[in-house]
């Protein structure tokens, strides 16, 4: 999909899908004419020239593919919540908050513009801009790999390499943390240990004391033992000293 004309699919009630829709290419629209805009000291509509719109056009369409285009237009667009309610407070708002477009003008910056100016040089529509926003909001940037179509690896090839490499989890003894067992490992000097001993006795004297107040019926307090908890697999790759290799 590079911008260009194609024939695309319409499916009639009952029918199978039938492939005689033209879809013409996109075309760049026209500039912004809103004496708003030419008065606005905000946005900068008039900074872009047609040349420029049409670099920006060209590389949007020629050069990305979608995904590419949706983080693209997600870096461009911003919403910010209501600044000032007109209904009042038994009466609910459809809208969901106001949308802020910008377009580049340099590799390090962006201006605002107006909706008509950042739709009509993208050659977009307001619906696929504003749900490219909402689901950009949730979900995370495409790895390198699914942008490449590379294949993923499974749970079996994790399991395969991990039989594999002999490796292990490795269980920490009780009361010992990363930075206890990087210092035993060397990796921690006595400064930094000493350091982390004194903020681990502070925590246990203001645990004692809490439970103090809680016998007292001064406060509420609530306890709970971590240990049993399910360590991240993910989180405990990269920070944590998770896997060992096993002798063999």
């Amino acid at each position: 999909m590079r911008g260009e004309e194609y024939v695309g699919y319409r499916k009639p009630k009952g029918c199978k899908a039938i492939q005689d829709q033209v879809r013409t290419a996109k075309m760049m629209g026209p500039p912004c004419t809103s004496s708003f805009c030419q008065k606005s000291k905000l946005r900068g509509c008039q900074r872009f020239e047609e040349e420029t719109r049409k670099s920006k056009h060209d590389k949007f369409w020629k050069t990305m593919n979608w995904d590419q285009r949706r983080v693209y237009v997600a870096g461009l667009v911003t919403r910010s919540a209501h600044s000032r309610y007109t209904k009042s407070a038994s009466e609910t708002s459809r809208r969901e908050g106001t949308f802020h477009y910008y377009l580049p003008i340099e590799s390090d910056m962006k201006v605002q513009v107006c909706k008509e100016m950042f739709l009509s040089t993208l050659s977009l529509c307001s619906t696929a801009v504003q749900s490219w926003v909402k689901r950009a909001e949730f979900a995370t940037v495409p790895s390198q790999s699914v942008q490449n179509e590379e294949p993923t690896v499974s749970r079996f090839t994790f399991d395969k390499e991990y039989n594999k490499k002999n490796l292990a989890f490795y269980v920490l003894k009780k009361d010992m943390c990363d930075t206890c067992a990087s210092y035993q490992t060397g990796n921690y000097d006595e400064h930094t240990f000493q350091l982390h001993i004194l903020k681990k006795n502070r925590a246990r004297q203001e645990k004692e004391a809490d439970k103090k107040l809680a016998v007292s019926g001064k406060l509420i307090l609530v306890t709970m033992d971590l240990e049993a908890v399910k360590v991240c697999l993910v989180y405990s790759l990269l920070h944590s000293k998770f896997y060992i290799e096993t002798s063999k």
